[in-house]
């Protein structure tokens, strides 16, 4: 099982026609593609699997997310 990220888009950018992204995570910033998220924005909550934005976040999403993953020590 894999499980997913909590990130933030900081900027997008076309890449020769994929859509891709610098999300910032607790392990750094890393490109990631918005392939199945077009329509991701900067500032945005995200969440990341495999490298790809799965879904965008609502900011009580990612806020309860963020704070399940303080409470079981992650």
């Amino acid at each position: 099982m894999c499980l997913g990220v909590i990130g933030r888009i900081i900027e997008v950018w076309d890449d020769g026609g994929v859509p891709m992204s610098s999300v910032e995570t607790d392990g750094g910033v890393e490109p990631i593609c918005l392939l199945y998220t077009p329509d991701a924005r900067p500032g945005d909550a995200v969440l990341v699997q495999h490298d790809f934005v799965v879904s965008v976040l609502e900011p009580e999403q990612a806020d309860g997310a963020n704070a399940l993953r303080r409470e079981i020590g992650l």
